[in-house]
């Protein structure tokens, strides 16, 4: 991430070395970092990045928000990319800055 988009090739590098080493599984937006501050349309194209760079390796992807309507227009996204499972974090009830 930069100040204005999603570095997707560094992030589809970083996905596909942690496959290539044979990890067990993979999660990306979790419940640390910037996701909270990504769009839907982003947070769609990194599910679906994820997934591609991870080749058989299993992707969770987070879908943690602060309305229900959103978690499950994110679930839906995730499942749409191929996940193998989603990670529902609380979020913070204040506005962060």
């Amino acid at each position: 991430m930069n100040e204005t988009e999603i570095d997707e090739p560094a992030f589809s590098g970083i996905i596909a070395r942690l496959a290539d080493a044979g990890v067990d599984s993979i999660s990306a937006l979790g419940s640390t970092g910037s996701y909270s501050y990504l769009t839907r349309e982003e947070r769609k194209r990194v599910a679906q990045l994820a997934v591609a760079a991870a080749g058989t390796t299993p992707v969770m992807i987070g879908i943690g928000s602060l309305r229900t309507a959103h978690v499950r227009a994110l679930a839906e996204d995730a499942q749409d990319a191929g996940a193998a499972a989603v990670l529902l974090a609380p979020m913070s009830y204040q506005q962060l800055t």
